[in-house]
């Protein structure tokens, strides 16, 4: 696989009804993704849709909040 991409939301199930979310704040489980993924992939993309709906949303704490989730990830050996 040269690339994943990956977002996170809540109401995934429902795409119309969907809300992103940062990552690691919504309903997917990106552990044993990545697990699964780790050596088999080159590049990895992480996408954050804002909520188009909420004026105050902040790209860069929203940044923040995907990179702090990823550096808790431990994916073993």
């Amino acid at each position: 696989i040269k690339l994943l991409h990956i977002k996170d939301g809540i109401n995934v199930a429902d795409p119309v009804n969907a809300t992103p979310v940062p990552l690691g704040e919504g309903e997917m489980e990106f552990e044993p993704i990545l697990r699964a993924a780790k050596g088999k992939v080159r590049y990895y993309v992480y996408e954050q849709d804002p909520p188009f709906e909420d004026p105050t949303f902040d790209p860069f704490a929203s940044a923040q909040a995907g990179w702090d989730y990823l550096s808790t990830v431990r994916l073993g050996h």
